[in-house]
């Protein structure tokens, strides 16, 4: 078994911060409709100005782990459209453009609420692409059979989505209390948007569940592959990815919603939804680099 991989940690950092900056600004744009806009207003700012600068220092991370960052232009004017990396290009930097000119708009804070209502809309399809084009790439190499799951594109979106409103809410609930006098609990989490980590927390679950299922049943060269994972990040993975970056965040998430009178009124208190944010930051890291590290490794006769 070979165990060299050509993509080091700064690709891992490329999915993870780009992921998030995607997840940031669905966040913003979302919560940008509901009607109490001040209970929202900070989710909504900090969500705009994370976005682009996450995307941008991915880029930079994966253009320096290039060697040669100049072809990163070439490709502008060299366009393959059979190639998923040709797609991404155009993607990442249409994605980074409008979200820039979005965090323009939220600064200016316009009193039309229809205001910019294009740069929404046309961003909100640039950013699912962007977080569907992270997993895509990997699974366009069918040599590797732990990416080449039809699942594993969703897993890698919903990863990013979870990391991104797990970072908004922490910065953004942070700074409220900072500012303010009151007391944990009236600054924490909205239990709206506490439900929503729970819902994608479970639905990631369940689709990796999917995933492993898949790789059980899809033959030698996957079930060779996922060995692998498990024998080289075995406590990496379940201890990092799945147990504290996803199960632990959902028992939290579900016995605090459970025991809550009243949903729509209720936060949930700064320092749980700040404990849970950082488990599904870093779990969504770790599943992250993972899947890329093990996904990498060759098998003599295989493959």
């Amino acid at each position: 078994m070979n165990h060299f991989v050509p993509w080091d940690i700064r690709v891992t950092l490329d999915l993870f911060l780009g992921g998030l900056g995607v997840g940031a600004f669905l966040l913003s744009v979302w919560v940008g409709r509901f009607d109490d806009r001040e209970r929202y207003s900070q989710i909504v700012k900090v969500g705009a100005f994370v976005a682009p600068i996450a995307v941008i220092v991915g880029l930079l991370f994966l253009l320096s782990e290039l060697g040669r960052p100049e072809r990163f232009i070439t490709t502008l004017f060299r366009v393959n459209p059979t190639s998923v990396m040709s797609w991404g290009v155009f993607l990442q930097g249409g994605f980074v453009v409008i979200a820039l000119l979005y965090a323009l708009k939220v600064r200016k804070l316009s009193e039309n609420p229809s205001s910019g209502a294009a740069v929404k809309v046309l961003g909100t399809v640039l950013a699912l692409a962007v977080g569907l084009y992270h997993g895509l790439l990997l699974s366009s190499n069918v040599a590797r059979p732990l990416w080449r799951d039809g699942v594993f594109p969703l897993i890698m979106l919903l990863s990013s989505l979870l990391a991104g409103i797990a970072f908004v809410l922490l910065v953004s609930s942070i700074t409220a209390r900072r500012v303010s006098s009151a007391s944990d609990a009236k600054t924490g989490y909205p239990m709206s948007l506490a439900r929503l980590l729970a819902g994608l927390t479970l639905f990631t679950v369940l689709s990796l569940f999917t995933w492993y299922l898949s790789l059980l049943n899809a033959g030698l060269e996957a079930a060779e592959a996922l060995n692998a994972l498990l024998t080289a990040y075995g406590a990496l993975w379940w201890g990092g990815a799945i147990v504290l970056g996803l199960i632990v965040p959902l028992v939290l998430l579900l016995l605090y919603i459970l025991s809550s009178k009243d949903p729509q009124a209720d936060n949930l208190p700064l320092a749980v939804g700040s404990a849970i944010s950082v488990l599904l930051l870093v779990g969504s890291f770790v599943l992250k680099h993972v899947l890329l590290q093990a996904g990498q490794v060759n098998f003599p006769g295989l493959f």
